[in-house]
């Protein structure tokens, strides 16, 4: 941050590097579904946004945003070192402006100009050229103004957003503003105009490098329209086209899902996510019924977990010969899916009353992030019975164990057992494959950032933390590792503006879209994988590789309880996070022989748990050994 800007925002107008909120402008709560739609679409925007400022982003500067809401991107544009703010709205911006940034002497030095100017949410009414030409005299001479208008909150047709965005434009171009570029999408328009700076910046135009967030925004008007309420913040990233794609065929994945199927006696109904956006759950619910699966002549029929519970899906449970949910971080409360039961599985009490199968609940780990609100009752009333009915209760890590027993009377809480996810076993499975090694002898470090509900991973600490990991990436390159960002979710590659900042070039593998035989070929073939997401820790280190633990969710810490290794892991949110990683890094590296040595000897435990409660779950469903 620049020092003039050090001393403490006026409150009216301060932005403070907090998690996002959990309450709007009028003080009231907002759900955690509308936290995590607003997080992730933040993602998106800064995504773009770094695009679209391209090098500068990666230099401090100042950036301001006009009606702030939920889904703003100034709390990641902090992490990159700009000192960033709010003001109320258009009407009272000079004075909010002056006052977050001491601009025109208001603090009697010299003015402090901010470098980026959001406005979101503009009213139907073109600004005139006088309120245009108060914006650009508030930016600096190398500024940037970003106007968002968005048809259905500020009641502007889209018939009528054309001749709104030619008027505004010619007024932008007439305020002083050069380089005037906009684009329509579904929900949205951006209009991205450069301020002049006399002599420098005239006839400037943004490039098309510049634009290429806008990339793939052709691709999405053929997609049916039930996947636009989603896949329109999809056209904010170069990611759009691939990403349209991937939804596209998840969706009719989940559509084949939802089909009823032939269910015979021998069948067995697996509740999970099979039609992950994260490939994370495309590695784990393949091995859950690999793990449990010992008989070849079984059926397996599956059935998506997010997936209302209706008459006709107890009817196709009580056909079969049992049921499995699982595995993954299930208990968890901020999805639409959650609204019945307080967590992922959707089904209503008098409905879990009916079945009639053995009921199967393995490695599903309680999944709530730090700084969620509790849980509602219905989540308590589902878990009493859920675990009173079931034959087998599995849970991922001993933490989670720790915690749903303080919903569950004593008896009840007995019936958890420790079952540690399947992918922490793959070699155990015989689902790794063979260890490469790179030709030129270079050492590969992985990086996967998490950047869903960042509010609550990174607990306002964007700058400590991202800074941090990218300082971690910056030190394993000058000591000869290739460094490569891992992204199981497609807003994973937020973190790589951050690198680049460290002066890091990083080469990005996405595999969102990819089969489980790729990823496992990647994990096993790198050296090691330092994550903030659980299975992109579990994964390496069920197939041998080292790993560091960028902990901002209490799963990964408990994980590293399990295996008795917590010096694999720094919390993000700790001070000096970039030292600590480097340290615990170093020591990783220094023996990775050695590390891999333990990493095996911590599996094999893991595995002779597995096998015990694998055989009381066969017992259960009846299943050959």
């Amino acid at each position: 941050m620049n020092p003039e800007n050090a001393n403490p925002r006026p409150s009216p107008v301060a932005f403070s590097a907090k998690p996002l909120g959990g309450q709007g402008q009028n003080g009231q709560a907002h759900s955690p579904q509308t936290v995590k739609r607003a997080q992730l679409s933040a993602v998106w925007r800064f995504e773009a946004l770094s695009e679209l400022l391209g090098e500068r982003a990666f230099k401090p500067g100042k950036a301001i945003e006009f009606d702030p809401v939920l889904a703003t991107p100034l709390p990641l544009l902090s992490g990159l070192g700009w000192d960033v703010g709010f003001s109320g709205g258009m009407a009272d911006v000079n004075a909010a402006i002056a006052e977050t940034y001491r601009t025109g002497g208001a603090q009697g030095d010299a003015a402090a100009k901010p470098d980026l100017l959001l406005s979101q949410d503009l009213p139907p009414v073109v600004p005139s050229e006088e309120e245009l030409a108060r914006l650009s005299d508030m930016l600096a001479s190398d500024g940037m103004l970003v106007l968002t208008v968005r048809p259905g909150t500020s009641g502007m047709a889209m018939s009528q957003m054309a001749r709104y965005v030619k008027v505004t434009s010619r007024r932008l171009k007439a305020a002083g503003f050069a380089a005037v570029k906009q684009h329509l999408f579904a929900k949205e328009c951006w209009i991205a105009a450069y301020k002049v700076a006399p002599g420098s910046m005239r006839g400037r135009s943004i490039g098309r490098g510049e634009l290429a967030l806008w990339s793939g925004a052709g691709a999405l008007r053929s997609m049916p329209e039930r996947l636009l309420s989603g896949a329109w913040q999809t056209r904010s990233t170069r990611h759009g086209t691939p990403l349209a794609g991937h939804r596209l065929a998840n969706a009719r994945k989940a559509a084949r899902l939802r089909r009823k199927a032939v269910i015979a006696k021998h069948s067995l109904v697996h509740f999970g996510v099979h039609a992950p956006d994260n490939a994370g759950d495309l590695v784990l619910f393949e091995t859950v019924r690999q793990c449990i699966d010992g008989s070849p002549s079984s059926d397996w029929v599956l059935r998506d977990v997010r997936a209302p519970v209706t008459s006709d899906t107890i009817e196709e449970i009580n056909r079969s010969r049992g049921m499995v949910i699982g595995g993954g971080g299930l208990f968890l409360v901020d999805l639409d899916s959650s609204s019945k039961s307080g967590w992922q599985w959707p089904c209503p009490i008098e409905s879990l009353r009916e079945i009639e199968v053995p009921i199967i609940v393995f490695a599903v780990g309680y999944n709530r992030f730090r700084g969620q609100g509790e849980f509602p009752q219905a989540f308590v009333d589902s878990l009493k019975l859920l675990v009173e009915k079931a034959a087998f209760v599995g849970i991922r890590n001993h933490g989670s164990i720790a915690a749903l027993r303080s919903y569950l009377p004593e008896k009840l809480g007995a019936k958890l057992h420790f079952q540690p996810c399947p992918t922490t076993v793959l070699t155990e499975l015989g689902a790794a494959p063979a260890r490469r090694e790179t030709g030129d002898g270079r050492k590969r470090l992985v990086i996967n950032a998490a950047f869903d509900r960042f509010g609550n991973r990174l607990q306002g600490q964007y700058e400590n933390a991202l800074g941090g990991i990218a300082s971690l990436a910056a030190h394993a390159k000058a000591n000869g590792w290739e460094i490569i960002a891992s992204c199981h979710s497609y807003d994973d590659e937020a973190i790589v503006p951050f690198l680049k900042r460290a002066g890091v070039e990083a080469s990005v593998r996405h595999f969102a879209s990819s089969p489980t035989s790729e990823i496992l070929d990647f994990y096993a073939g790198v050296d090691l994988v330092a994550g903030m997401r659980g299975h992109a820790q579990m994964i390496p280190f069920g197939l041998g590789t080292p790993i560091l633990s960028l902990i901002a969710h209490d799963k990964l810490g408990w994980f590293l309880d399990d295996i008795g290794h917590r010096e694999w892991g720094v919390e993000l949110t700790d001070h000096d996070t970039g030292e600590r990683l480097r340290s615990a890094f170093d020591a990783i590296a220094g023996d990775l022989t050695a590390t891999r040595a333990a990493i095996a000897a911590a599996r094999q435990v893991l595995w002779d748990q597995t096998c015990l409660n694998r055989t009381i779950v066969q017992s259960a469903l009846s299943l050959e050994g």
